[in-house]
């Protein structure tokens, strides 16, 4: 069995959707309350699963999974590139 590839690691910024909704699919479930963080960015902080993770703006209390965040490439860390 092929091993799954993480999408994300400790450390990574990450930009919650703004279009979250109970509608969706997510392997880790969702909660209206999870809504509170859309479009915010965010910092992943532990890594359950290949696709499952806790964020540092919600001090961990909630399992967010890949699909609940915008495009990896999109999230850029101003700053730092600045500072380079």
């Amino acid at each position: 069995m092929p091993k799954k590839r993480i999408r994300y690691k400790v450390g990574d910024k990450v930009r919650i959707r703004t279009d979250l909704s109970s509608d969706m699919k997510c392997l880790s479930g969702f909660n209206e309350i999870m809504n509170n963080y859309s479009g915010e960015t965010a910092t992943i902080t532990y890594v359950y699963d290949p696709n499952v993770y806790n964020i540092d703006i919600d001090g961990g209390e909630w399992s967010w999974n890949s699909e609940m965040f915008e495009n990896r490439t999109e999230i850029i860390d101003w700053k730092k590139e600045f500072e380079k």
